[in-house]
């Protein structure tokens, strides 16, 4: 899932969603972010090292679901 900031252009999250399957059949979901910045700077060098650990964060704290709406919501912000 690839997300676009309608303010800030070029700037994009994209969600990546991996399902493991082992050989006992356990299944084993994971999800992770990954940013695209054009900025340059200690205010993009920050978002782009802490906004992966913070979507792992939100993950175990309010699920799937509450953690992409949240990215949602802070990239169309006014």
């Amino acid at each position: 899932m690839l997300l676009r900031s309608t303010q800030l252009s070029k700037f994009e999250l994209m969600i990546v969603w991996k399902i493991q399957v082992d050989e006992k059949g356990n299944i084993i979901p994971f999800l992770d972010v990954l940013n695209k910045i054009p900025l340059q700077g200690a205010l993009a060098d920050k978002f782009a090292s802490d906004a992966p650990q913070g979507f792992r964060s939100l993950l175990h704290v309010i699920g799937i679901e509450a953690s992409i709406e949240t990215l949602i919501n802070l990239i169309s912000e006014d």
